[in-house]
């Protein structure tokens, strides 16, 4: 291959292609047009003297030298990336970058909002991306994601972490509720119907239930609810009841009366990770520092 043809931007595109399968999705990660990617694919066949991607029923799939040069491609790109980051110092006041988190909805209301308040007051340049926790755990921590935010549980044991705070559970239920009382007793817990929160879908049981057994009391779920946002407006509309992270409750109470769990129940350790090759980014530092400050118990 003929490395003076080899521009840093067929690279760059290269990397974009073989993480996408897509002429399409790789264009509008680098930012170009579609006609542009092709372009670029076209010249990188040339480049390697490979069709680098084929088509089939389901796509596009990397053939077999890009599937050898896709990890040291990207491990290349991260450490040039590295280079020129580690080389500029990050000044809020005049950096435009964004940066991606990724983290569950009632997390994103917590964490994420009160960030983007944040930026928005000490470095206007800097966006946030808030994405969806996958249920598979396939975070996808990769040069194009900064941090996850999400439990203890579910925090990947191979990437550097810190926690930043530790939440517990509120049982809540709309004001005017027929027999509902604070503080709830666990006759009245049991005896009402509950709106479960499932991150992973579908679910009728969690770790509420499971405290719940082991003290000889189960209770009726009637509603099974993605995310915990849904279950505080499905509580709203309903005499159903709900037990939801406390944080959470209190910023968003109007229209709920709020009560401690007649059992103590598990709590919910944050923690925000990230992928080890951000950990001496400046901005990405930056970032980490205002997030614990903003979140410190």
């Amino acid at each position: 291959m003929d490395l003076r043809r080899a521009e840093l931007s067929l690279l760059v595109a290269l990397d974009a292609l073989l993480q996408e399968r897509g002429v399409t999705a790789a264009a509008r990660r680098v930012g170009i047009t579609q006609p542009a990617m092709s372009a670029q694919l076209a010249r990188l066949r040339d480049l390697f003297g490979d069709p680098l991607l084929v088509g089939n029923a389901h796509g596009m799939v990397p053939s077999a030298l890009a599937q050898e040069i896709e990890a040291p491609l990207r491990d290349h790109l991260d450490g040039l990336r590295d280079l020129v980051r580690e080389r500029h110092a990050f000044d809020p006041r005049t950096a435009q970058r964004d940066f991606r988190i990724i983290s569950t909805d009632h997390l994103h209301n917590d964490v994420t909002l009160p960030l983007a308040a944040l930026l928005e007051r000490e470095a206007p340049g800097v966006r946030i991306a808030a994405l969806p926790q996958p249920t598979d755990r396939a975070y996808g921590l990769d040069q194009d994601t900064d941090l996850l935010v999400t439990s203890e549980y579910l925090t990947p044991a191979d990437l550097p972490a810190r926690r930043l705070y530790e939440d517990d559970f509120t049982v809540i239920w709309r004001r005017g509720h027929p027999f509902a009382k604070a503080p709830i007793d666990i006759e009245s817990f049991c005896a009402s119907e509950h709106v479960l929160v499932s991150t992973t879908g579908g679910s009728f049981r969690g770790s509420i239930d499971a405290t719940l057994e082991r003290a000889g009391h189960k209770r009726r779920i009637a509603l099974s609810l993605p995310n915990f946002l849904l279950a505080l407006n499905a509580v709203r509309q309903s005499d159903r009841i709900a037990v939801v992270p406390t944080k959470l409750a209190r910023a968003n109470a109007f229209g709920l009366e709020l009560s401690p769990p007649p059992l103590p129940f598990p709590t919910i350790p944050v923690l925000a990770s990230w992928h080890p090759r951000m950990s001496k980014d400046p901005g990405h530092q930056w970032l980490r520092t205002r997030i614990y400050e903003m979140t410190g118990e």
